[in-house]
């Protein structure tokens, strides 16, 4: 029987999110789906692989619901048992057995553009004169989604830093190249304050971790390992 590991990193303010993910993830595949949590919240990855055991699943397509690169992302195939550099392969769970893969994080699902783009939209903002802050955790290079808003004649600006300080400067820069509102996108698994420019019309997202897209980008690559 297959079955489906969705990870996160979890929060002291709770998980209903991501439980809520894993719940449709498990509706949209028919497959058997269970959240496991690296750092706060339960269960933990290997008791989470353990109830998919104990239900019958002997292959397991593991999902990061990461919107970017990082440790956390990179120790959950060694978390789980695979040897260093292994993403897929058998390990044993519970005296059995297991086929387990591991994909890359959500945030890095080709899809996640069009995601992006469909979430800013909902605002109903037209892309002529809006500008849109990405807001989460990355790289310097910014965060996913940041080609396809420009693509699509948005102005973007990515800020991985904590928004209180670095929003005022991203909206800003997106002012002085001609942004007459502004939505910020929250690119992470849980609502944080978002700081509100005054004087704009401006608008704020959910958080994309647990929006029905990630679900949808989630489903589609655990089936996508499966196949």
């Amino acid at each position: 029987m297959d079955g489906i590991l969705i990870v996160a990193h979890g929060t002291k303010d709770g998980n209903r999110g991501v439980l809520d993910v894993a719940s449709q993830v498990e509706s949209l595949t028919g497959l058997r789906t269970v959240a496991g949590f690296k750092r706060f919240g339960e269960p933990k990855l290997r008791e989470a692989m353990g109830s998919l055991v104990e239900s019958g699943a002997d292959r397991v397509a593991v999902v990061p619901l990461f919107l970017s690169e990082g440790k956390y992302v990179s120790s959950i195939p060694r978390n789980l048992g695979l040897r260093p550099g292994e993403t897929s392969g058998t390990v044993e769970v519970h005296g059995r057995d297991v086929s387990i893969a591991v994909s890359g994080p959500v945030g890095r699902e080709p899809g996640i553009g069009d995601a992006v783009i469909s979430t800013v939209r909902s605002t109903g903002f037209p892309a002529e004169g809006t500008g849109v802050v990405l807001l989460g955790h990355g790289s310097a290079d910014g965060l996913p989604g940041e080609d396809a808003l420009r693509a699509h004649g948005y102005r973007v600006r990515s800020v991985t830093g904590p928004a209180s300080k670095d929003m005022p400067s991203a909206v800003g820069d997106l002012v002085s190249q001609g942004a007459e509102r502004i939505v910020a996108v929250q690119m992470r698994l849980a609502s944080k304050l978002v700081p509100v420019p005054e004087n704009m019309e401006f608008a704020v997202t959910g958080p994309m971790g647990t929006s029905r897209h990630a679900a949808e980008l989630a489903a589609r690559m655990a089936i996508g390992l499966l196949s």
